[in-house]
């Protein structure tokens, strides 16, 4: 019965996962692209970047 369950071709899977890996790495890589960008050019109209302290000392 557990032997019906055993997947012997993971080819699929593996190109699956691999794909997966690939899109969230680009994906957080344009995140943090974007994230730089927008708090190395605060202006008014962008609260996020405002937000953001410059140095971890400006938190406390």
């Amino acid at each position: 019965m557990t032997a019906a369950h055993i997947h012997t071709n993971v080819t699929p899977l593996t190109r699956l996962r691999a794909a997966y890996a690939e899109l969230m790495r680009g994906f957080f890589a344009a995140c943090r692209r974007w994230t730089a960008d927008h708090i190395a050019r605060p202006d008014e109209e962008n609260w996020f970047a405002m937000w953001i302290p410059a140095s971890a000392s400006q938190i406390a």
